[in-house]
């Protein structure tokens, strides 16, 4: 190929055999042919090599440069060295882009006479649990800065960064100003480039056309390292990251009005990751960070900034004159709309006599009244950490604490709880001291050390548990809606040997009483009910059983159940249309749950549950069939009278 190609297209590679054919396949499809394909071989150990060695062989625009492992800065930079083309586009190895993705931006980019053109991307194959900041940064709008206000563009667009992916770059702009990737930098590296490139930009070019398909959620992937299970680690990463973006801007030539944006940026980045954080790390970061900007000119433009700016520099300020212990106790709570009491479940902690405690606070669809609640007692308080977020069932909440509590001891509570006792917390700590104490908590009537048995149905919030040994023994929070506290304690009870029951400790403000569930939510309480059964059977936990069938034979979660199925409609199933019969599904579930409450000894087990289940079922296929809801084939051998039948023989038997 002699001719200068019109893009390179840069793919940095490090074991993706699994998905690199895909993003291979949609680099040689693209229908700009003019093109070279640059494929780092960043020292792949799995089939990465062979399969670039065999579609170099089948296409000779496919290029490949071997070389050991350095990160994805490097690899990009070994393809920076090489690269011909006019223009230069990034795409990683586990990704695949739209045939048209690079005719659309080289088109853009000829007729806006670009220096950059962004444009928007799609998340699979799990859109559906990305967060909504990443959805929306994923969408680009249609708009062109020029003149020179690439910085401009840098700061007003959303989707101008983070993602290099979706930047298709002037090869010559880059020639020009010899950029290339900070190797330093391992988290943020696209950002540090983004800062370098940006603001030396003629023209910025936004097409709104997603056109990039980003495998989002992939297990192996970078997002799943340790940097992104450690928030401190992160957070130190960040700090590298600006540092990297701050010795750049010195060398450019921006005026003060953009310098003033630079450091609003940097202060409020850093500041919404910083209040995440345990108070240890957030110190130290605060010390960090202060330095960094004050040494590059911070207090140059103090007049300038943003009220934001201002009080949240003043605050991470604060943060660097303070020193923290590292906590003993992690409480955790995921709060929503509860203003009316969230000051005083978050004083009543603060409160306690044993100060070596972080609070993780996690948002779960809140609104303005309680953060500020929040903000109020975190500017005073550097052992609250929030952490605010999309709503996200409260299991995933709760996994997160686990992975990331700095105590060696964790509850979970609920905002909605008063903590009335102030050395609750230091008493807990104190009965842990005995090495064959697992949990610490409290039930009614039971006092001292007792073998474990004792508290199979105990409430998982009274108690703390052993961070080392959740961990351990890889004891997470499962998605069982309304029981996943119930699982989750029952698993870490079957795991330890002893509990210290200690005096009552809370009062709860309010019963959180939920008058209705989703129907997904029905299946899971189920699955979860049957869970807790087979585990009373297994190990011989009579008490778990009883509250199990007590609980399936309550008004309560007799009208939770029926009510969230009811009304469902039942579409016959086909070859071509094969449909989940739901009601069978949660009739099954109920059956499996009366047959092992019964084999626990349970005579009347969940009749009752049962048969108004079956009862209300029938009442809506009557209604279905008599009102032509279904079509019934004369031939499929099932008539509604059978239906009731063969339920009923079950009960009768």
């Amino acid at each position: 190929m002699s001719k200068m190609p019109s893009v390179s297209i840069l793919v940095p590679v490090y074991n993706v055999a699994e998905y690199l054919r895909q993003c291979l396949d949609s680099l040689i499809g693209q229908t700009l042919k003019d093109i070279e394909i640059i494929c780092v071989d960043d020292g792949s150990t799995d089939t990465s090599s062979q399969i670039l060695q065999e579609y170099a062989k089948m296409d000779s625009r496919v290029i490949i440069v071997n070389k050991s492992n350095g990160g994805l800065p490097s690899a990009r930079n070994a393809g920076l060295n090489v690269a011909r083309g006019k223009f230069v586009g990034f795409v990683d190895g586990d990704d695949y882009v739209d045939a048209d993705m690079y005719s659309r931006m080289y088109k853009a980019a000829c007729i806006n006479k670009a220096d950059i053109v962004v444009c928007g991307a799609h998340l699979f194959p799990d859109e559906g649990s990305a967060p909504a900041w990443l959805k929306d940064t994923l969408t680009t709008r249609d708009k062109v800065y020029s003149n020179g206000d690439g910085a401009e563009a840098l700061f007003n667009e959303k989707s101008a960064k983070p993602f290099l992916w979706r930047d298709l770059i002037s090869k010559s702009l880059i020639d020009k100003y010899k950029f290339r990737l900070d190797e330093s930098v391992i988290v943020g590296e696209d950002q540090a480039f983004q800062f370098k490139i940006f603001p030396v930009a003629r023209n910025v070019t936004f097409i709104p056309d997603k056109l990039y398909y980003y495998r989002y959620s992939r297990p192996s992937s970078l997002m799943n390292e340790p940097q992104y299970h450690d928030y401190g680690l992160r957070l130190k990463k960040h700090i590298h990251m600006i540092e990297s973006i701050l010795s750049s801007w010195k060398t450019l030539a921006v005026d003060s009005s953009i310098t003033v944006r630079l450091f609003d940026w940097c202060v409020n980045f850093i500041y919404w990751d910083l209040i995440r954080v345990n108070a240890t790390d957030r110190i130290e970061i605060a010390k960090e960070l202060c330095k960094l900007l004050v040494n590059a000119g911070y207090y140059n433009y103090i007049k300038d900034y943003s009220w934001d700016t201002r009080n949240h520099f003043e605050y991470i300020y604060s943060l660097s004159t303070q020193t923290a212990e590292q906590p003993v106790v992690t409480v955790v709570a995921a709060f929503e709309k509860c203003s009316d009491y969230m000051g005083d479940f978050i004083d009543s902690i603060l409160a306690q006599s044993e100060k070596r405690i972080e609070i993780l606070l996690y948002e779960n669809s809140s609104g303005d009244k309680t953060k500020g609640i929040i903000f109020e007692r975190l500017a005073m308080d550097s052992r609250i950490c929030l952490r605010l977020g999309d709503w996200q069932p409260i299991s995933e909440k709760y996994n997160d604490a686990i992975l990331t509590a700095k105590g060696k001891y964790i509850c979970f509570l609920s905002p909605y709880d008063y903590i009335q006792d102030a050395n609750w917390l230091n008493n807990a700590v104190d009965a842990f001291r005995d090495d064959i104490v697992d949990l610490v908590g409290y039930s009614e009537g039971l006092a001292g050390i007792k073998y474990i048995k004792f508290c199979q149905n105990a409430n998982y919030r009274q108690f703390l548990y052993r961070v080392d040994k959740i961990r351990s023994d890889g004891i997470l929070f499962k998605d069982y809606s309304l029981l996943i506290g119930s699982v989750f304690f029952t698993q870490y009870c079957l795991v330890s040997n002893y509990c210290c029951f200690i005096p009552k400790f809370m009062f709860h403000g309010k019963t959180l009483r939920r008058n209705s569930i989703y129907a997904s939510e029905a299946k899971l309480v189920l699955r979860a009910f049957v869970w807790l059964l087979q585990a009373a059977i297994d190990n011989n936990l009579p008490l778990l059983a009883e509250k199990v069938s007590d609980c399936l034979n309550s008004e309560n979660y007799i009208r939770l159940i029926t009510d969230a199925a009811y009304g469902f409609n039942i579409e016959p199933s086909s070859a071509d249309n094969p449909q989940e019969d739901f009601h069978t599904e949660i009739l099954a579930l109920l059956i499996k749950a009366n047959e092992l409450a019964k084999l626990n000894g349970e005579d009347k087990a969940v009749i009752r549950s049962l048969s108004v289940f079956v009862d209300r079922r029938h009442q809506f296929l009557e209604g279905v069939y008599m009102g032509g809801g279904i079509n019934q084939k004369e031939d499929d051998g099932l008539s509604i009278s059978n239906n009731i039948r063969e339920e009923f023989r079950y009960l009768h038997d």
